[in-house]
Parts: C-alpha cells; sequence; structure tokens
C-alpha cells in the first residue's frame, strides 16, 4: 500500500507542474520550478520521477488510459446504438472530473507526450475498425470519415471540458453527425 505522504508528495508535483503549464512552455520549466512551486526538495522530486520529462509522460499516459478504456468500452453504443447520448455522456462526464489537467495536458504538444495525439489515435483505431464492420456504398473515402467523425467527436470533448458540461443540444448534434456517417448517405 502506498504511503500516504507520497501521494500527497506525487499530487504537489503533478499539480505544480499543472499549474507551471498555463503560465511557461514545458522546454522552459525547469525541476526546480516544479519542486519550488510544490514546496519539494529536489531529492524528493527525484525519488519519484526521473525528470520532469517522466512527470509530464506519466500525467499523459495515466489521461491516455483513461480515455482509451472510456472510448473502446463505449464505441459501439456511441456508433450503433439507439441512445448515443448515454454512451457520449459517459465518456465525458468521468473526464470532468479532471478537467482542468486535462485542458492543460491536451495544449501541450511534446514529442511522445501529447495527449491529444493519443486520443486522436485511439478514435482513429476506433472509427477505422468500425467502418470495416459496415459497407461503404457511396465514393466516400473511408479515410476521410475517419477524419472527420475523430475530428467530430474530439471538438465535443474538448467543447465540454472547456465549458465544464456536456450540452445536450450539441451532443444531439454530435449523434446525428456520427448516425449519419453510419446509417445515413453513403453507408449501409
Amino acid at each position: 500500500m502506498l504511503d500516504k505522504r507520497k501521494i500527497k508528495t506525487r499530487r504537489d508535483i503533478e499539480q505544480a507542474l499543472l499549474t507551471l503549464l498555463t503560465k511557461k512552455s514545458f522546454r522552459q520549466i525547469t525541476v526546480n520550478d516544479i519542486c519550488e512551486r510544490s514546496l519539494t526538495s529536489r531529492s524528493t522530486f527525484y525519488d519519484h520521477y526521473d525528470d520532469k520529462y517522466d512527470l509530464l509522460n506519466r500525467l499523459v499516459d495515466r489521461y491516455t488510459q483513461e480515455f482509451k478504456v472510456l472510448a473502446s468500452e463505449k464505441f459501439n453504443q456511441v456508433v450503433f446504438s439507439d441512445d448515443q447520448r448515454f454512451a457520449i455522456s459517459q465518456i465525458t462526464n468521468p473526464l470532468l472530473e479532471d478537467r482542468e489537467a486535462i485542458n492543460v495536458l491536451l495544449n501541450i504538444h511534446e514529442d511522445q507526450m501529447d495527449l491529444f495525439r493519443n486520443w486522436q489515435n485511439i478514435l482513429i483505431g476506433l472509427w477505422s475498425h468500425g467502418l470495416d464492420q459496415v459497407n461503404i456504398v457511396e465514393d466516400v473515402p473511408k479515410d476521410y470519415l475517419i477524419k472527420v467523425n475523430t475530428d467530430i467527436v474530439l471538438d465535443y470533448l474538448i467543447w465540454s471540458l472547456d465549458h465544464n458540461r456536456g450540452n445536450q443540444d450539441a451532443v444531439n448534434l454530435v449523434r446525428k453527425m456520427v448516425v449519419q456517417t453510419f446509417k445515413g448517405n453513403g453507408i449501409n
């Protein structure tokens, strides 16, 4: 079992980085900056993380994995069920709990540590697999449908996180656009 002090220290260090990322670019932030902001020593920081890249990577990985689980579990319901609104909110609502951290991380684009790109790749994979399950009868390129639907879902998620809420009208619009891909024009 983890010691409560270690949990608190990690939380303080993570929060320090997230706060600093609202003021400076990641490349401008130093381990000293993180330690000063979190009120921890450098040795304590290095007890928990290899460097600032390890810290950022762990944060990005945590929210990547959370999104992957949520999106994978609910994808078929979003696309193929009669109640897509419920599924979309089941993806969005858990993310709202950590919206401040996620909003910061979605705007950080470091090599291999890019939450936005990770979420995008997860959705591309899910759409690609989903479109393999249906027949596209019109001359709509599969890669275009994947891109458009990925962008629709990402835009809705980012809007929801920015505004700290889902919006039923926006969910309905997303649902109509996504369903149209599969049941409407061009797809049987």
